[in-house]
């Protein structure tokens, strides 16, 4: 089907009967002058009064003429035959949102949820994307890839809304493994302007995440930290129904107490280049991160390529100026040797 010849503008077709009408036209004209002048004459006395008028030469310029109203019409038609690859190239910042999903982000401190709250949060980010491309990155004891980077927001609000407490079966938050995954996640290890939000409760010990950020930072990737919850903490639920809790975690007869570890998440920010916002549900922390991502500038990159139709007007259209140059010169009188 990509090889069959289309046409974009196919009521301009209508304009190649007008060739050989032209060229009858013409030819019903010439007799018709010609039967009037012999009404008046003999034709040897015609012919010496038509002097260099050359009938042959009235002809071929006729026929020119015709041939390049039968090719400017399908020129005008924009005529197009198979497919051609183009490079989408647009200009943004390339983003990966890592997003922990370990069981203390059921934790209520920060309402509904601070998980609920983080992915209302990316939703709001997301909205404020332009020519930004996003991936997101899913981690609790592991850590995984779960949307490569996009531009396209429909795909990454199904993986968004998909995103619980469930998904990671390796219980615990590894915040290395996270920065680790999204190195890889970003294609070209040499582009300019990429971006890692870390959105966690940052309830862990793992040191290997500074060197994983200092990593990304010699790879040119910016870390920016939303630290989300309280330094007070909040019971870890044990169970949840419809998205609030009925259980909490128990240890040693009390309650699982999960609090913000807003001084790891610090040094994880500066270590990757960035900073650290508390993210409390509100949207002032996200706007003085976007401001901050926004204000670093742009880098152009071909997102993918798109299948375009081959134009093919040009052929028709280069015909249709021969003839008419080949029309012009002909002229109407005969070539006489000097």
């Amino acid at each position: 089907m990509s090889a069959e010849l289309q046409f974009g503008l196919p009521w301009f077709l209508w304009g190649v009967p007008l060739a050989p009408l032209m060229l009858a036209a013409a030819a019903a004209l010439y007799l018709c002058r010609r039967r009037r002048m012999e009404r008046f004459g003999e034709r040897a006395a015609l012919d010496r009064l038509a002097g260099d008028a050359s009938p042959l030469r009235f002809f071929l310029r006729a026929i020119a003429f015709s041939a390049a109203v039968l090719f400017l019409a399908p020129a005008a038609a924009r005529p197009t035959f198979g497919l051609k690859p183009l490079p989408v190239r647009r200009s943004g910042i390339d983003l990966i949102v890592a997003l922990d999903v370990s069981k203390s982000m059921d934790a209520a401190d920060v309402a509904p949820s601070r998980l609920r709250r983080a992915l209302h949060g990316i939703d709001s980010l997301l909205e404020n994307l332009g020519g930004d491309r996003i991936g997101l990155v899913a981690f609790a004891g592991e850590a995984v890839l779960v949307h490569p980077l996009t531009d396209r927001d429909a795909g990454f609000r199904i993986t968004l809304d998909s995103i619980d407490t469930d998904s990671m079966p390796t219980p615990g938050t590894s915040l290395g493994a996270a920065i680790e995954a999204a190195r890889e996640g970003f294609e070209s290890r040499s582009a300019k302007h990429r971006v890692l939000v870390l959105i966690t409760d940052g309830e862990t010990h793992d040191e290997d995440a500074l060197e994983q950020a200092r990593l990304a930072h010699q790879e040119g990737v910016v870390i920016y930290a939303l630290g989300i919850g309280s330094a007070r903490g909040a019971p870890v639920p044990e169970r949840l129904e419809d998205g609030r809790p009925t259980e909490f975690k128990m240890r040693g007869g009390s309650y699982v107490i999960s609090r913000l570890n807003s001084n790891l998440l610090r040094r994880i920010a500066e270590a990757g280049g960035g900073e650290y916002y508390t993210f409390s549900g509100r949207g002032e922390a996200l706007g003085r991160l976007y401001g901050r991502i926004s204000s670093m500038g742009e880098t152009e990159f071909a997102s993918r390529f798109k299948s375009m139709r081959n134009e093919i007007y040009q052929y028709p259209l280069l015909a249709a100026v021969l003839l008419l140059g080949i029309e012009m010169a002909i002229g109407n009188r005969k070539w006489r040797a000097k």
